[in-house]
C-alpha cells in the first residue's frame, strides 16, 4: 500500500507490480490506471491508517491526499495476488461533496486504531464481521432496534468530522444530530437514521483481529419520499436533503470486548441506486 501511495503521489504507475489484468475504480467509476486522482494528486499526509488481511489478500489505506493543494479524505483497498496488484478500489471525499467534512489540517489517526488489543479484549473474526453487519442492519430503516453492540462512548467520524456529538450530522438525516443524541448507540436508539431506506452491497474487505479492526464498504440509499419523519422517540424530524441520493461508504471499525468502540468513515455522495462495480 505504501509503495502504491508513493507511486500515486509521483504520478508514476509504471514501476508498480501489476497483475496481467487489473480492475481499478474511483468512487465506483471504473477507470484506467493513470486516470482520475492519478492526474490530480500533488501530495498526501504522512499520517495514515493501514489494515492488512492475509486471509483475503486485501490491504486498506486511509488518510489525506492533496489535489492541486485541495485536501480530500481518501480510502483505498488493494487486492494482491501472487505479489501483484490485481484490484484497486478507491473512495475520495472532496470538500464540495454534500455531507459532513472536517478540517483536513487537523486529521490524525485515532490512537485506538493503532494499538494491538490484549488477548482478553479480542473478538473472533466472524463475530467482528457479524457486529459490523449488524450495524448496517441497525441503520437501515432505523426504528430504534439494535442489531449490534456498542461500547460506552462509541463515536462515529465521517470525512474527518465527528457526527455523534456537537452540531454535526451524517448526510441526509436531521441536522444537528449530535446535539439531539450523543454517541453511536444513542443516535440509533433514537431512530435518527430512519431516512436510510437500504444499506446494500455490504462487503467486508479486511479484518485485523490483533488490533480489533474491520474494514467495510457499502452503499446507503435515501429515497426521501417525504422530508419529515418521526424518530423512535416520537418526535418529528426533517431531512437535510430534499432529493433521492445514495452514500458510498468506506468504513473502519474498532471492536473491543465484542463491542464497537469507534468508526472512521469516508462518505461520498452518489446518485440514488448507484450500482457497485464490485458486486457484479
Amino acid at each position: 500500500a505504501d509503495d502504491y501511495m508513493e507511486a500515486l503521489v509521483r504520478r508514476e504507475p509504471d514501476g508498480l507490480p501489476w497483475a496481467p489484468q487489473v480492475k481499478f475504480t474511483e468512487n465506483s467509476v471504473p477507470m484506467m490506471i493513470g486516470d482520475g486522482l492519478w492526474g490530480s494528486i500533488r501530495g498526501k499526509a504522512d499520517e495514515a491508517l493501514r489494515v492488512a488481511d492475509p486471509h483475503t489478500g486485501n490491504v486498506a489505506w486511509y488518510g489525506i491526499v492533496e489535489e492541486h493543494d485541495a485536501p480530500a479524505y481518501y480510502g483505498m483497498r488493494l487486492k494482491v495476488v501472487d505479489r501483484r496488484i490485481a484490484e484497486v478500489e478507491t473512495v475520495v471525499a472532496r470538500e464540495r461533496n454534500p455531507g459532513p467534512f472536517g478540517e483536513p489540517a487537523k486529521f490524525a489517526v485515532d490512537a485506538a486504531f493503532l494499538k494491538p488489543l490484549a488477548e482478553r479484549e479480542r473478538t473472533p473474526r466472524e463475530r467482528m464481521i457479524a457486529l459490523v453487519d449488524g450495524y448496517a442492519s441497525t441503520m437501515q430503516l432505523n426504528d430504534g432496534t439494535l442489531f449490534t453492540q456498542f461500547a460506552r462512548g462509541c463515536q462515529r467520524t465521517e470525512n474527518g468530522q465527528v457526527v455523534t456529538r456537537g452540531n454535526a450530522s451524517s448526510a441526509v438525516i436531521v441536522a444537528g444530530a449530535g446535539n439531539i443524541a450523543q454517541g453511536c448507540e444513542a443516535q440509533l436508539r433514537a431512530g435518527l437514521y430512519k431516512p436510510v431506506d437500504r444499506v446494500r452491497d455490504r462487503r467486508i474487505v479486511a479484518v485485523d483481529e490483533e488490533r480489533g479492526l474491520v474494514v467495510a464498504t457499502r452503499f446507503a440509499d435515501h429515497a426521501v419520499r417525504t422530508t419529515r419523519y418521526t424518530s423512535a422517540d416520537g418526535k418529528q424530524r426533517e431531512t437535510q436533503d430534499k432529493y433521492p441520493s445514495a452514500r458510498e461508504l468506506f468504513e473502519i471499525y474498532k471492536v473491543r470486548n465484542g463491542r464497537i468502540e469507534r468508526i472512521e468513515a469516508i462518505s461520498v455522495f452518489q446518485p440514488y441506486h448507484m450500482p457497485s462495480p464490485w458486486n457484479r
